[in-house]
């Protein structure tokens, strides 16, 4: 039983974690798509600097988590 709870609290925590991911990414995407409808260069440019930076960020973060997938995938 104990096992059982430990697994779902490590899936809840899983989930949690990802949709904060997601949440994140989309927020990103959201201030990108306004920022192409803003009137004003300077701000674009600042807003898309930023949304450029999260993307690249997420993007290593995902790497990272294909490598450890494979590595333990490896292991067995």
């Amino acid at each position: 039983m104990k096992w059982e709870q430990k697994d779902n609290l490590k899936n809840l925590i899983s989930f949690k974690k990802e949709n904060q991911h997601m949440e994140v990414k989309i927020h990103g995407l959201t201030e990108g798509l306004n920022c192409i409808q803003e009137d004003n260069n300077v701000n674009q440019e600042v807003k898309l600097k930023k949304i450029i930076f999260i993307l690249l960020r997420e993007n290593k973060e995902l790497k990272n988590q294909i490598h450890l997938i494979e590595r333990s995938s490896q292991n067995f």
